[in-house]
């Protein structure tokens, strides 16, 4: 099946986002020390990684095994993300 470019290669985890080093790394902490905001607003011009850095929050908020505040990658809920299939 065709996948799109951007969704084939799209960051999996918070180190694999490219120039947005404060965002990753304070949401990083948020998740390891387990304060996690009820809400986040990510902002920017087009191409600067919201919708990346949105996705990669919401596998590792849904994740069901965490790891050093990224997400698995392999369990269900995050398969379903990186698919769609799970909002």
């Amino acid at each position: 099946m065709y996948q799109v470019l951007y969704r084939k290669w799209r960051p999996k985890k918070f180190a694999d986002v490219v120039g947005q080093p404060q965002v990753t790394v304070t949401l990083k902490n948020e998740l390891t020390s387990g304060r996690i905001a009820h809400a986040y607003l990510f902002t920017g011009s087009r191409g600067t990684g919201k919708t990346t850095c949105a996705k990669i929050l919401a596998k590792a908020v849904n994740c069901l095994s965490l790891r050093d505040g990224d997400p698995c990658g392999e369990c269900a809920i995050c398969k379903g993300i990186d698919r769609g299939s799970v909002m």
